[in-house]
């Protein structure tokens, strides 16, 4: 029977939280915000148990980035934890205020913030794909 690392069921858990990211944002096009929010913050509320579990344990125990600081492996890799770092700060003040007002205008209202975080997060799950690559293949 084989057994999975963290890190290939991360990877697996990456691509299921980008089809809930998916689902959620279909909701927000059909106007059902209150369940755009709920599966958004299903979404971050995932990512943020990947991110303490797998991805933050994995990040401290490479030592290449304080060997080889400049190295392209190094860069993607600062690259993927900044870019993962602001995402998930904004993913949580997103929903967190979301989830405490009862004025769903004020949602309305940091669309563009919502917007950039999305981008930000899908250049963060390549960047994530991209090292899971090149450190395990496919």
């Amino acid at each position: 029977m084989d057994t999975f690392t963290p890190s290939q069921i991360n990877i697996v858990l990456q691509v299921v939280i980008l089809a809930i990211l998916c689902a959620g944002l279909a909701l927000k096009k059909k106007k059902k915000f209150f369940f755009h929010g709920t599966i958004m913050l299903i979404a971050v509320l995932l990512n943020v148990f990947s991110f303490l579990l797998v991805m933050l344990p994995s990040l401290l125990s490479l030592e290449v980035i304080v060997t080889q600081p400049a190295s392209r492996f190094s860069l993607v890799i600062l690259a993927h934890a900044s870019l993962g770092a602001v995402v998930i700060a904004l993913a949580i003040w997103l929903t967190a205020t979301w989830h405490l007002s009862s004025d769903t205008r004020k949602c309305f209202r940091r669309k563009l913030i919502m917007r950039v975080t999305s981008i930000l997060w899908m250049i963060t799950l390549l960047l994530g794909i991209v090292l899971y690559w090149y450190l395990y293949g496919f």
